[in-house]
């Protein structure tokens, strides 16, 4: 089968982009004809050197929703990009168009020309919670124009757990009401092999200085208030206050770095804490972690997560939508209340005294995500929701 998916373009780095890339790795490899449309913005260029291994890649001159004014508004009338994207799209003729949103207000004006095509139309929304819900600038008006335009739209719609899918039906009851929502949980690829992952080890825990005794606990991510990083700092000099031999390593950069790097000299951890920036092989510097941390106010289901558990670490993530669905408190790994420091305190400590635990709860988290979590697993899935919107097509039920 021909697929094209079409990308909402905020950037090369973000998890939702990520997906993209696997997604099209999962499809490829189940023998399917997969392309990929990006904005010809320089921001994707990293995102298009790194899927070419896998789809074809295409360029389009593109407005991204988030470098509007008036964001969902100023898409959703883009009558020009609209009809670029349609003829675009008619041009490739996949037999299905998969669209990736971030929130469900990204890419409206992608799900209108996809409209215009009536093909087959399937998108995935990461981020369930609406403009409002979120504090996005005049949320009230972008979340009206927002479910307009998704209910009159005849799309399918992937949300990346259960949890997300409640979530999004709160404020789009139509996807339930009409059987267009439907869960497929992200997937990561098979980690490597014992040998190179021991060679990963040695070779990032020299780079970041680590010494001897120290356990090394880290995360991967943008450093922006979602991902809550002026905790994991708190959090750290709270473990160290303690007496554990402890360090921290961000992969990632984003917005709130100043503020970041002035409470690491606030606490005096600048010895204890690495910011190691964005890196193209965040993945194998997962194996250099002794414990992953995610300590969220918000997700959907993330790749870094599934990937850290693939990579046979102990994690410690926020009860947060989809997360639970992979983490089984106390089983393969640990689940805490986000922001919440003398419980993230009180989990952590006696795990970093513990080695046997360490390695039990990663042993159990590898195995879920091998059992759960693969790339196979989503691209079949994905390939459910495909084959129901060619069947809806072919019946003709689209909404009026």
């Amino acid at each position: 089968m021909k697929v094209l998916l079409v990308s909402s373009n905020s950037g090369s780095r973000g998890g939702g982009e990520i997906y993209l890339g696997r997604l099209a790795e999962g499809l490829t490899a189940l023998e399917h004809e997969v392309h990929v449309l990006l904005a010809s913005d320089p921001v994707m260029d990293e995102l298009a050197s790194r899927i070419g291994s896998s789809a074809q890649v295409h360029r389009l001159e593109l407005r991204n929703t988030y470098r509007r004014r008036l964001r969902v508004l100023g898409a959703t009338h883009d009558r020009r990009q609209i009809g670029r994207l349609t003829i675009e799209f008619q041009r490739l003729g996949p037999r299905v168009v998969h669209l990736n949103q971030q929130v469900a207000e990204d890419g409206l004006d992608l799900l209108a020309a996809a409209s215009c095509t009536e093909l087959p139309t399937v998108s995935t929304i990461h981020i369930p919670g609406s403009p409002k819900k979120l504090g996005a600038l005049a949320g009230g008006l972008r979340e009206r124009v927002a479910r307009r335009a998704l209910e009159r739209s005849s799309a399918l719609h992937i949300a990346v757990s259960r949890q997300s899918a409640k979530e999004l039906l709160r404020w789009l009851p139509f996807l339930g009401t009409e059987d267009r929502l439907y869960p497929v949980h992200n997937g990561v690829p098979a980690p490597p092999a014992a040998g190179e992952a021991s060679a990963l080890r040695r070779r990032f825990r020299d780079q970041w200085r680590v010494a001897e005794d120290e356990l090394v606990l880290g995360c991967v991510g943008r450093i922006e208030v979602q991902k809550n990083p002026l905790f994991v700092i708190e959090l750290l000099a709270a473990l160290v206050a303690r007496g554990l031999p402890v360090k921290g390593v961000w992969i990632g950069d984003g917005r709130l770095r100043g503020e970041v790097e002035a409470a690491i000299a606030r606490h005096d951890l600048e010895r204890r804490m690495v910011l190691d920036g964005w890196r193209d092989d965040a993945a194998a510097r997962l194996h250099a972690l002794d414990v992953f941390l995610m300590p969220s106010k918000f997700e959907g289901l993330p790749l870094a997560l599934l990937e850290a558990m693939a990579a046979g670490l102990a994690c410690c993530a926020s009860a947060t939508d989809g997360i639970p669905e992979a983490i089984d408190d106390g089983e393969n790994g640990l689940l805490g209340v986000a922001g919440d420091l003398a419980g993230w305190v009180e989990k952590l400590s006696p795990l970093l005294t513990d080695a046997e635990e360490r390695r039990r709860l990663g042993s159990a988290a590898g195995e879920t995500a091998r059992s759960h979590f693969s790339l196979e697993a989503m691209a079949r899935h994905t390939l459910e929701v495909y084959a129901e919107a060619i069947a809806r097509e072919h019946a003709g039920r689209r909404p009026a």
